[in-house]
């Protein structure tokens, strides 16, 4: 949620229609599955329906332009919120007395500053999938209830533990990475020494 916060804080169009347009690729796939199913059970032996067709073809395009298109659009926003971030830190640096800045080290900053900025980039396709693939569950988990309650008491109990081992295994992942950025601030320290 702090992310969110600090790009609806950074950037002038993030709000609703960002959110949307990142939505509706999760909409779109979820009727994207729906049509598969539907066709599915109405689907007779040797005999061709265009209409199923192409109600997926149309599915399939319009996955593709949303996905595409909020990929694109958050992409940008993201850079252009990274670059903001950037000049304010280079007017900071710019501004303050170099023997503050000395002292930090500038092995420990440019390895900061260049970890986390790449992070936050790698990040956006992270956050536009994410988003999707949730408004897909969302309304699979609605369609599976629909079918069968203890299908979808199944599926609940199975992604909750799902979602727990995740994160158990996120926070050793963090962990590494936090090692491994001291390391980095290290190598960094050892070039700025030759």
């Amino acid at each position: 949620m702090e992310f969110f916060r600090f790009l609806r804080k950074e950037h002038d169009d993030y709000g609703p229609k960002t959110i949307l347009v990142t939505a509706s690729a999760g909409l779109v796939n979820s009727a994207l599955a729906m049509i598969l199913i539907y066709a599915a059970q109405h689907a007779a032996p040797h005999k061709f329906n265009f209409k199923y067709l192409l109600m997926f073809v149309v599915a399939v395009a319009a996955f593709w332009a949303s996905k595409s298109y909020a990929l694109n659009k958050n992409t940008i926003m993201i850079e252009q919120v990274l670059e903001k971030v950037r000049m304010r830190i280079a007017d900071k640096i710019r501004k303050t007395d170099l023997k503050s800045f000395e002292d930090i080290g500038k092995a420990r900053f440019f390895s900061t500053l260049n970890t986390d900025t790449q992070t936050l980039s790698q990040f956006t396709p992270i956050l536009t999938n994410s988003v999707s693939s949730a408004v897909m569950m969302f309304f699979a988990l609605v369609y599976v209830a629909f079918i069968s309650f203890p299908a979808f008491i199944i599926v609940i109990v199975v992604t909750t533990a799902a979602l727990i081992h995740f994160y158990s295994a996120q926070k050793k992942l963090n962990q590494k990475l936090a090692e491994t950025s001291e390391l980095q601030e290290e190598y960094y320290a050892a070039l700025d020494e030759l």
